[in-house]
């Protein structure tokens, strides 16, 4: 039996919601399983991910710091916008801690 998902279509409306550079890479890498465990695995994290999300979503936008190992720590020196983006990375870790914080269910699993 041949199922036609429209994968493409799929991954199109995926891509509209991320909102990090490093998750549109992993998208554009994803590839389809064989093995039925890999496959369970996968559902499982999804089934944990709907999970968190009826506790109380998280959301924070990452900046995009991809760059950063072999770009800026060549440099040694940080424009203030770069010092802007760990600011606002290390302000977004405090915000899901706080979040985390508040639930048993997500204080279990973090």
């Amino acid at each position: 039996m041949n199922y036609n998902f429209e994968i493409e279509k799929i991954f199109e409306i995926i891509e509209r919601n991320l909102f990090t550079y490093p998750g549109k890479e992993k998208l554009k890498n994803i590839r389809e399983f064989e093995d039925i465990e890999k496959i369970d695995e996968e559902f499982s994290k999804i089934e944990e991910i709907k999970r968190i999300k009826e506790e109380g979503e998280i959301y924070f936008e990452f900046p995009d710091l991809s760059n950063f190992e072999k770009e800026l720590l060549k440099e040694k020196i940080f424009l203030p916008s770069e010092l802007f983006k760990f600011l606002n990375f290390f302000k977004g870790i405090e915000k899901i801690k706080k979040e985390i914080d508040k639930s048993e269910f997500l204080k279990e699993r973090f």
